[in-house]
């Protein structure tokens, strides 16, 4: 049997199971809020409320307690994990699997592997466009494009200030 095979196995079994074991979790914890028959007239419907404390007194409280908490740890962990697994939409590999258009993108961004759709005027982005105007307004000189590094951390969504601007165009010389 491959990893793979484990791997999707394992995770048709947790699917299966995870929005009842979810809800018994959540039942299962202190606090959990009482339902139940109330007024202790006699019915035909079972006392949730006694089940529930009855189950948590079986198990203990605090082990309800635990295994909520980690539970809740252990998805936001396996959420992070599948989400830096799959590749960020924007990459050129996504855009040429998806789509038909010839536009290449901006040629300025594909250096740090996004895809970008161009300026109807230009071969890079407007937010390429604009970068390199302050940095030619900045130091005073002419280029192409702007440095790699600063259209990486613009593609991130960091902001790029007049010091990193500074560096990226004093490394390239």
């Amino acid at each position: 049997m491959k990893d793979l095979d484990q791997l999707t196995a394992l995770a048709e079994t947790i699917t299966k199971m995870l929005e009842d074991g979810t809800q018994a979790l959540i039942e299962q914890r202190s606090g959990f809020p009482a339902g139940g028959t109330g007024g202790g007239s006699p019915s035909s419907i079972s006392d949730r409320t006694g089940r529930l404390a009855t189950t948590r007194a079986d198990r203990g409280p605090e082990r309800s307690d635990q295994d909520y908490e980690r539970t809740l740890q252990i998805l936001t962990e396996l959420l992070d994990i599948l989400k830096r697994a799959r590749p960020p939409r924007r990459t050129t590999i996504h855009i040429a699997a998806t789509t038909t258009q010839q536009d290449d993108g901006c040629t300025s961004c594909a250096r740090v592997g996004t895809w970008t759709p161009r300026t109807a005027t230009g071969t890079m982005c407007r937010t390429c466009n604009e970068l390199l105007l302050r940095i030619q307004m900045q130091h005073n000189i002419n280029l192409e494009q702007p440095p790699v590094s600063l259209v990486d951390r613009q593609r991130q969504g960091r902001r790029i200030t007049p010091r990193e601007i500074n560096e990226a165009v004093h490394k390239k010389k």
